[in-house]
């Protein structure tokens, strides 16, 4: 029988350690998706590390991935949720802030949730029911209840938006927050939430993936944390953005960013 906490850690450590071997190399091939997304040849080694090492585990299970979509191994129960390389830009930029992120669904739920950072050997794991931890030690997203003087985490686009909504929100937000922290690696800002090192965290992108927040998402709840969409819809809905944080504090983010 297949243990898949010990079967996804593995693979997470492994896949890190393919980032690691690689992190600052300064002939690293690159290309852009789109305009503001950046793909390294390390996000597509990494990707197919994990995929193979879940193919040579005979799991039946679906799989998807960031770069490779969606992959049928053959069952219906169980989910792979892959993102190989998290906060790509920075990785390319040599900002020693990146990670991988796996999750795994049951029956559409998720069930296991993996952050893992190789350059700090954080590694954040949330298991359906079972809590969270952070290094093998339980973790508790943290006790704040309002908006002074703690820590926010804060990303945001325009593409896809009313402009003008979107700067009324903006202006919001530095009024209140003053000094946000900006990351550019949600899964790793997720399990930050998560064990309390960020109070809250605001994601105004209309398109998040399901790679994106899945795993560190669990993370998040089973911490004693609360996940929504920016219309307070839960965020599997997809449909605007996302914020994160205990459950008073999440109240008080919730109210800023939806006064009009």
């Amino acid at each position: 029988m297949i243990d898949i906490r010990e079967l996804g850690v593995g693979i997470a450590k492994e896949a890190g350690k393919i980032l690691l071997e690689n992190f600052r190399r300064e002939d690293l091939d690159l290309h852009w998706k789109g305009e503001h997304d950046v793909v390294t040849e390390v996000d597509n080694a990494s990707e197919k590390y994990i995929i193979e090492q879940i193919r040579e585990s005979r799991m039946q299970c679906k799989i998807l991935s960031e770069e490779t979509g969606k992959i049928d191994l053959g069952g219906e129960e169980y989910e792979w949720i892959i993102d190989p390389l998290d906060g790509t830009y920075n990785y390319m930029r040599g900002i020693p802030h990146f990670c991988v992120s796996i999750g795994l669904e049951k029956k559409g739920e998720m069930i296991l949730g993996i952050i893992y950072d190789p350059y700090k050997k954080d590694l954040f794991v949330g298991e359906k029911n079972l809590g969270a931890t952070l290094n093998g030690k339980k973790i508790r997203v943290s006790t704040a209840k309002n908006l002074k003087n703690n820590a926010i985490l804060l990303e945001w686009s325009i593409d896809g938006s009313d402009l003008d909504t979107m700067l009324k929100m903006m202006k919001r937000i530095f009024v209140e927050i003053k000094k946000p922290q900006v990351l550019r690696c949600l899964a790793l800002g997720l399990g930050y939430v998560a064990c309390g090192r960020i109070d809250g965290l605001i994601y105004s992108y209309q398109d998040l993936k399901r790679w994106d927040v899945d795993p560190g998402s669990l993370i998040v709840e089973e911490a004693g944390g609360i996940l929504t969409d920016l219309d307070k819809k839960p965020w599997r809905v997809r449909e605007r953005g996302l914020v994160a944080g205990n459950r008073e504090f999440y109240d008080s983010l919730i109210e800023m960013v939806n006064t009009k």
